[in-house]
């Protein structure tokens, strides 16, 4: 009889360590899923409101705005690819990528860049007389002063 609880009782605990376990591993993926859809969601937003912002300005007119960047990100560059080069220097060298998109003609002409990770999109209107634009990143904000003129 002695032996038949100790039995049971051993299946119980390895019954609860296995569903301890699961309900573990399940839980971080949910985490990371969730971190990752709130990741691109706020990626999405930026694209759009800086889109958003640069259509709104007319002739004559400067609008300055904060906008946020998920983590992970340091730089934002702006290009014109109908710009022969590029001669902003606040960020020091100009990264492959930015100068691969000058010999592509299908480049997009917004980067933002990390140290690991780096995302590209196009926004419509956008023309920079210096051929390239780049601001840091701080705080997961970046500030855009668009004019137009």
């Amino acid at each position: 009889m002695r032996e038949r609880a100790q039995a049971s009782h051993l299946f119980l605990s390895l019954l609860t360590i296995i569903i301890f376990a699961l309900i573990i591993l399940f839980g971080y993926k949910l985490t990371t899923t969730f971190k990752a859809k709130s990741e691109s969601l706020i990626l999405l937003k930026f694209e759009r409101d800086v889109q958003a912002t640069l259509q709104s300005v007319t002739y004559g007119t400067t609008k300055i705005r904060t906008f946020d960047v998920p983590p992970g990100y340091e730089y934002f560059w702006l290009i014109d690819p109908r710009q022969p080069s590029c001669t902003a220097d606040n960020c020091g060298q100009v990264p492959a990528e930015i100068l691969d998109a000058w010999q592509s003609p299908n480049a997009k002409n917004a980067y933002l860049l990390g140290p690991e990770k780096i995302h590209a999109f196009t926004l419509d209107r956008l023309k920079i007389a210096a051929g390239c634009l780049c601001m840091e990143i701080t705080n997961q904000q970046v500030e855009l002063a668009l004019s137009q003129g």
